[in-house]
């Protein structure tokens, strides 16, 4: 790996990282939804710009702006702002991971390969030894 590779990825990680601190910061003085529509708001502004649309219909980006961008983060900022920590709902957002193959493989009859399950086995290794520290 390119060192230039090396530092971008741990530039990612740290960004990953604060963004659930910075959540709950922004949560003590800001509503759960409200918070939730700024954060899309200011990440998609500069995203229109620089960011060529995909491929793809309409129907299918909205859909999944609507069911990431409001459903999943929605539902992870109510539960940071009802008491949930920081740190535990980094690790409960990669479950993620989890439901997004399970309905490519459902609604949209793809099949699952290798590399998949290779990457939910180590996503599952990694929640067991969270869930059960040794």
């Amino acid at each position: 790996m390119k060192i230039r590779d090396f530092i971008l990825a741990v530039i990612v990680i740290v960004i990953w990282g604060v963004n659930f601190t910075v959540i709950k910061l922004g949560l003590s003085e800001i509503p759960p939804i409200l918070l939730v529509s700024l954060r899309y708001t200011f990440a998609s502004l500069p995203a229109i710009i620089f960011i060529k649309r995909p491929e793809t219909s309409w129907k299918y980006i909205v859909a999944y702006g609507m069911t990431v961008g409001v459903g999943q983060f929605s539902c992870l900022f109510c539960a940071v702002n009802l008491g949930m920590p920081a740190g535990i709902s980094s690790v409960i957002l990669q479950a993620q991971a989890f439901f997004t193959i399970l309905f490519a493989a459902i609604l949209f009859k793809e099949q699952i390969k290798i590399s998949q399950l290779i990457g939910l086995m180590v996503a599952v290794i990694g929640l067991f030894f969270g869930a059960f520290p040794i």
